[in-house]
């Protein structure tokens, strides 16, 4: 969600340098992003326009292993965070969480952090690799605290990038 709210989700998408996917539960959702104005109904997500181009992929759970972590983790989190563990762990995957317990669970699994990655990390390597100018920068950031309330924790590899960058 934080990457859709930064209104550049095709080009992140496309041009990060990664390859998304997201796990049929979180397809599922209906998902809406707070609109900038804050008068404005929410805006409903509709994740074809990324799926139909193949910027992000569909999973689901296919095997054995991978329904029995995910009855395993769904009793701690949700559907969409407990299938995205029980594929990355199963395929072998880095995961894209902010979610605090779904990082310390996969950590506490792997016992990779590297195998973890932040919406900072993933929008500094897309910034950086495609050269996106400063002022562009802090609208894109400041759309994500705005529309999907997100500010990256202190803790955060790339907390103090972000707060450079909208300032």
């Amino acid at each position: 969600m934080n990457l859709l709210a930064t209104g550049q989700a095709h080009d992140i998408l496309g041009m990060s340098g990664y390859s998304f996917a997201i796990c049929s539960a979180v397809q599922r959702e209906a998902i809406f992003l707070r609109p900038s104005d804050p008068h404005a109904q929410p805006e409903l997500v509709r994740l074809e326009t990324l799926i139909g181009p193949g910027l992000l992929s569909v999973l689901d759970l296919d095997t054995e292993e991978e329904k029995t972590l995910f009855i395993d983790y769904a009793s701690q989190l949700d559907d969409g965070e407990a299938m995205s563990i029980a594929l990355a762990l199963s395929r072998g995957f880095l995961l894209a969480t902010d979610d605090q317990k779904a990082r310390r669970l996969f950590i506490e699994t792997t016992k990779d952090a590297n195998r973890l990655l932040f919406t900072s990390q993933i929008l500094k390597t897309w910034a950086t690799s495609n050269s996106i100018d400063k002022d562009k920068l802090k609208a894109i950031l400041s759309q994500v605290t705005l529309r999907a309330r997100f500010y990256p924790a202190k803790n955060d590899a790339e907390h103090q990038w972000w707060s450079d960058a909208v300032r």
